[in-house]
């Protein structure tokens, strides 16, 4: 209720420490959309030469019946098979499902720079607390005081 309130005040080690948290789990959400961004960009390389090979799927290898297997697998779908026949017959079920998408990559806002829009004033030597920027040139004044018709 206080810091609704704006009444709050930080230690520049908590906000750094704030800070730096929050820039680790944004790196880490990045690095988990990278991954499978990498994994999918593989796999569809895969799929592009299986299908350049032109050859009609009892012809493929079992390499690329479980890469096909994988490119139309959905997480719901039950344990792959592990005959040769039995994942060609998977492989007719599901192959009608269209090519999958590629992941989406979330765009994550750019890291904060060091107290950016906020004053630091020392209240006491222990603690700092931190105010909106409210800073404004003589000229910002004098514009408002026109707008506003004073």
């Amino acid at each position: 209720m206080i810091a609704a309130a704006g009444k709050f005040s930080l230690n520049e080690e908590v906000l750094a420490y704030v800070r730096q948290t929050k820039e680790q789990e944004e790196a880490r959400v990045r690095q988990q959309q990278l991954r499978k961004k990498d994994i999918y960009d593989a796999l569809e390389a895969k799929v592009k030469a299986i299908r350049e090979k032109n050859l009609p799927p009892d012809k493929w290898s079992v390499a690329d019946i479980n890469t096909m297997l994988q490119w139309y697998k959905n997480p719901s779908d039950t344990a792959m098979p592990t005959k040769k026949a039995d994942k060609l017959a998977r492989y007719y079920q599901i192959c009608m499902r269209g090519d999958p998408t590629g992941p989406e990559l979330l765009q994550l806002p750019p890291p904060l720079p060091p107290s950016q829009g906020l004053n630091v004033s020392t209240t006491n030597d222990d603690h700092e607390r931190l105010l909106p920027d409210t800073s404004t040139s003589d000229q910002e004044e004098e514009d408002e005081l026109l707008r506003v018709g004073v």
